[in-house]
């Protein structure tokens, strides 16, 4: 059975607009322009979608300030939203986006149950939520997707906000974060074996920070994160008793940098680069195959490691300003090479056989 249904309401005045679809392979396609509006739609079944990923004009968009959509699928192998590229790579312009919300102020929140699900979102503009709380997106079977961006390049304001918990095996999220002077935060928990997190965050102006908290627990996991400029913070965590094969890997290049990462568990690797300003990391691994390696280029550095046995590697170097580095291994192969370039230099290690 094929159902496709399509809402569009148009206005500034505040409008509500509920859609509900029960069966396999159904189709809803959402605009709203205008103020204050609000969708919430439901679907229920397999192989749904709001948004249809083969554009450009089926889409789950809305234009205006003060906006609120609300998405809730139950069933396997739906999808929310699409690509966000026309033919020959060019991006869809005005009305023609796929599944996007321009504007300020505007609130999302997606719940997806059931395995294989997908959501591709975007957010142009400002406070996209930042007011009582932030977007927020569930996922709540495996294998599943979330690629979601934000930009607010163009304005100098407060910035955006988007929380994402999966809570399922080989699951992936793909964050892009762009803010002008405004401060954009993100915080996703991933929970099951073999999830992958790829996170941006750029600051163009101003030192406003980009914050992001990233927590995964469970097996084989990996993060890898990057912070462009602006006051940015980053705390990462790895956590589980299968977590063989961990990996992070973080980059930072200006202003208020500061990392904070912490692994538990068997194949543990660690890479951060920060260059550039008031950096700090801080990183404890436990338990087997530890590695290491932080460089920081430029200014006020401060780096802490700790990692607590087995084949231990720990590379830290410093280049120049007010350098310190500490770091302990605490058991079996230990290596550290420690080098400091300049200033106020001051290294402690000890490793214990």
């Amino acid at each position: 059975m094929h159902k496709h249904l399509l809402a569009l309401s148009m206005g500034v005045a505040s409008l509500a607009l509920s859609t509900a679809a029960f069966a396999d392979s159904n189709r809803i396609d959402l605009r709203q322009v205008g103020n204050n509006n609000n969708i919430d739609s439901i679907q229920s079944g397999n192989n749904g979608t709001i948004g249809d990923i083969d554009g450009p004009y089926n889409k789950a968009n809305q234009y205006g300030d003060g906006n609120k959509l609300t998405i809730r699928q139950g069933g396997n192998s739906n999808t929310i939203g699409g690509r966000d590229v026309g033919p020959a790579n060019q991006q869809y312009q005005g009305f023609a986006n796929v599944s996007d919300q321009v504007g300020n102020a505007n609130e999302l929140f997606i719940s997806q149950e059931g395995s294989s699900n997908t959501t591709k979102y975007r957010q142009n503009g400002d406070n996209n939520d930042r007011r009582g709380g932030w977007n927020t997106i569930y996922q709540s079977g495996s294998s599943s997707l979330v690629d979601f961006k934000q930009d607010s390049t163009s304005r100098a304001g407060i910035g955006n906000g988007i929380y994402v918990d999966q809570s399922a095996n080989n699951s992936y999220i793909l964050l892009d974060q762009k803010s002008g002077n405004g401060r954009n935060e993100a915080y996703f928990i991933q929970q099951g074996d073999r999830n992958t997190a790829n996170v941006k965050q750029t600051h163009t102006l101003g030192d406003r920070t980009n914050s992001g908290t990233f927590k995964q627990y469970g097996g084989d996991s990996d993060l890898k994160a990057v912070q462009t400029g602006g006051g940015n913070v980053m705390e990462t965590y790895q956590v589980g008793s299968y977590n063989a094969r961990n990996s992070i890997d973080a980059n930072q290049s200006g202003e208020r940098n500061s990392l904070n990462a912490y692994q538990s568990g068997f194949g543990l690797n660690l890479i951060s680069t920060q260059t550039g300003n008031d950096n700090t990391v801080i990183s404890i691994q436990t338990g087997a195959y530890n590695t290491g390696n932080v460089s920081q280029n430029g200014n006020s550095n401060y780096a802490y490691l700790n990692q607590e046995g087995s084949y231990n590697t720990a590379n830290i170097t410093q280049i120049s300003n007010g350098n310190t580095a500490y770091a302990y291994q605490g058991g079996s192969y230990n290596y550290i090479n420690s080098y400091q370039n300049g200033t106020g230099n001051v290294a402690m290690i000890r490793q214990n056989r």
